[in-house]
């Protein structure tokens, strides 16, 4: 891959971000839900706009590639909550993942294919 096109891909999830702080944020209902950090509450209600102006163009990649969109979405969504959960076993078993990929990438696509299709 060139820089070019891992630049595109940046780009991508980049607005796929985007989408999900805006779905976020959303789902805290900023208006309704009080935040006890009222300084941060405040930056959020300031951001949001300008994420929303942002969204647009995750709207059109959907618009382009809906399929595609949605696999990048899901598997994005799964990447954090698999990061962001308590478990510290499982963030050292997706490090020992990521190094297994550097070490021998063929190898590893292959336990996993035989795991996922058992």
């Amino acid at each position: 891959m060139n820089e070019s096109e891992k630049t595109g891909l940046m780009i991508i999830e980049l607005w796929i971000l985007f989408q999900r702080s805006i779905e976020i944020l959303d789902d805290l209902n900023l208006k309704n839900n009080p935040m006890k950090n009222q300084k941060m509450k405040a930056h959020l209600k300031a951001i949001y706009p300008m994420l929303d102006k942002e969204v647009k163009n995750y709207d059109a990649i959907w618009k382009a590639t809906p399929e595609g969109t949605d696999v990048f979405y899901l598997t994005l969504c799964e990447n954090l909550k698999a990061i962001m959960s308590n478990n510290l076993i499982d963030k050292n078993l997706i490090a020992q993942c990521l190094a297994a990929k550097e070490k021998n990438p063929k190898a590893l696509e292959g336990i996993l294919n035989k795991i996922l299709k058992a």
